[in-house]
């Protein structure tokens, strides 16, 4: 059984011993998703206002579209393209950018939790190597999504299991895609309701976050989440030893 409180305050210390730079690395990563995710709805939006025409009321598009049934299929054709384009261009940036770079953040705050002068740098770890390293995120991801096609709890079960795969990654250079899924699925047997429970209790934290307006998140509650994170696998690994 872990602790979580002891979980909490080791990743409090570790990340604040590192601060500024825990807080630079946690801000880079979320500005890469966050600036992702609303690019990719700003999109989609835009799209769809662009393509809606000059009718102003429901009773005018109405008449306006049965008069022009083409234009309407044009408009339903051209959104879905958009839409289609914008996921595409979000899951390849998620699997060749985001999903490495997620990966360095974790390895620094390993790094963090035994070296408190550990530098930016270590985000490097996530496209080293490379291919393995988007290979075996990808596939994480893929197996993540089929599960949740059973239904949303298989789903956010696998995720667990595979939640120490950027960590085992990042420590071993030569482990392959695979071995890593494996051994991440291993060692999270009997852990996955600790990791669940660890997530949740920072909810209160998250909502507070968005009181701040974000500030919260981006100076305290990003890098403590990180830290918490890298000490919860420290201590898995511990028990595997």
């Amino acid at each position: 059984m872990l602790d979580r409180k002891e979980i909490k305050a080791e990743a409090k210390r570790d990340f604040k011993a590192n601060y500024w730079k825990s807080v630079l690395v946690s801000v880079i990563y979320s500005l890469l998703v966050g600036g992702s995710a609303s690019a990719s709805g700003r999109s989609v939006s835009d799209s769809a206002a662009n393509q809606a025409g000059t009718p102003n009321s429901i009773s005018e598009m109405k008449a306006y579209f049965a008069q022009n049934p083409e234009l309407l299929k044009a408009i339903i054709a051209g959104i879905i393209v958009v839409v289609l384009v914008v996921m595409l261009v979000g899951s390849l940036m998620r699997i060749f950018l985001i999903n490495p770079l997620g990966m360095g953040c974790r390895s620094f705050f390993l790094s963090n939790t035994e070296n408190p002068n550990t530098d930016i740098g270590e985000l490097k770890k996530g496209f080293n190597p490379y291919k393995r390293n988007i290979f075996a995120l990808f596939l994480k991801d893929l197996f993540v999504f089929l599960w949740s096609l059973l239904f949303i709890i298989p789903g956010i079960m696998k995720s667990y299991s595979y939640t120490l795969t950027p960590f085992i990654l990042s420590e071993d250079p030569n482990i392959s895609a695979r071995d890593a899924l494996k051994k991440s699925e291993e060692m999270m047997k009997g852990h996955r309701w600790e990791a669940f429970k660890l997530d949740f209790s920072f909810v209160g934290w998250i909502i507070l976050s968005v009181f701040t307006l974000g500030l919260l998140y981006v100076f305290y509650v990003g890098p403590y989440m990180f830290q918490a994170d890298s000490e919860f696998y420290k201590k898995v690994k511990a028990l595997h030893a």
